[in-house]
């Protein structure tokens, strides 16, 4: 506890949030007495003296500066009568612990800026014009019927941000909604679109990290299909062992050579970069380590078997399978 309270007292000092950071060091001081921890309550000593140096209260600098040589001292005397490695199996074991509670924090870190990442600015002004142009139109039906589903998207997507899990069924009803706004409000239905889910998954009692497949589909829209008037996107679900599921996004855009020749020629291929997607691939590492599984998303460059031409992209995205039950 001492080492996380630590952990967060810096990042809030470094943030120039200095009252929080003041208030976590020395909750982490405190934890650390607790425990005779004369390792950490040096190290503690040594950042709280350094905040007051900079704060100019070097009465407090001084007092706090000398506790964390006279706590490295006694943690130096200790190692020196033998209890070295009984402190450090102590040591390790605490640190395994609070391992797995900084992965926790930053896996929460990167699940909130994946949702800051998700839906970029541009898909959700383009839903909203395409539904005033019905409005417009004298279309009220229609109007009042894509806006529910905009609104349904809206709703899931702040919902699911809140939670570490869902179920697989909902993960699928999310990317449901979202594709089929994109293909009424953007392509004009010139979009198809099919998610397939194998027949050895139980949708509704298996779970999975929240959002996980939305990043990959927006890029494949956003980047493959972005300058074609048709496009497909198939969403594929199945059972890759009894911890993963793998997910496969297939679409028949332009490809990434093309991709990579139109952002260096044109402006509004630059502006749409995917921050979605390289968050979520820190957010699977972060969640497979807990697993003690390794894991890496494959891109695949899909080509015509005579001509060499690009056919479109298939991301296989390995998905681990959390125990919660959701009945």
């Amino acid at each position: 506890m001492s080492t996380i309270a630590a952990w967060r007292g810096r990042v809030y000092l470094e943030t120039e949030k200095k009252d929080r950071g003041l208030e976590q060091l020395e909750l982490a001081y405190d934890y650390a007495k607790k425990i005779s921890d004369f390792r950490q309550l040096s190290t503690v000593s040594k950042d709280i003296a350094a905040f007051y140096a900079e704060e100019g209260n070097y009465k407090e600098a001084y007092e706090f500066q000398l506790a964390h040589e006279q706590y490295l001292e006694k943690y130096n005397e200790q190692v020196d009568k033998g209890r070295q490695k009984e402190l450090e199996a102590k040591y390790d074991a605490a640190e395994k612990r609070q391992e797995t509670e900084l992965l926790k924090l930053e896996a929460k870190r990167l699940r909130l800026k994946a949702l800051r990442a998700q839906m970029n600015p541009h898909f959700m002004y383009n839903a909203l014009n395409s539904i005033q142009s019905f409005i417009t139109s004298k279309d009220p039906n229609a109007a009042a019927k894509y806006l529910a589903k905009f609104a349904k998207l809206m709703r899931q997507s702040l919902d699911y941000s809140e939670v570490e899990v869902i179920s697989l069924e909902k993960e699928i009803e999310f990317l449901e909604t979202y594709l089929y706004i994109n293909q009424k409000l953007r392509f004009d239905n010139k979009l198809h679109y099919e998610i397939k889910l194998d027949d050895d998954l139980e949708e509704d009692i298996l779970s999975i990290p929240a959002m996980i497949v939305q990043p990959y589909i927006e890029n494949a829209i956003e980047h493959g299909l972005r300058s074609k008037k048709t496009g497909k996107v198939i969403v594929n679900f199945s059972l890759f062992d009894e911890d993963i599921i793998l997910c496969t996004v297939e679409d028949d855009g332009i490809g990434r050579k093309k991709v990579r020749e139109l952002q260096s020629q044109d402006v509004r291929y630059q502006s749409h970069r995917s921050r979605g997607t390289s968050i979520t691939e820190k957010r699977l590492q972060i969640l497979m380590q807990s697993k003690g599984i390794d894991v890496h998303v494959n891109t695949i460059d899909l080509t015509d078997p005579k001509s060499g031409k690009a056919t479109g992209t298939r991301v296989e995205i390995k998905i681990p399978i959390v125990d919660v039950d959701f009945k």
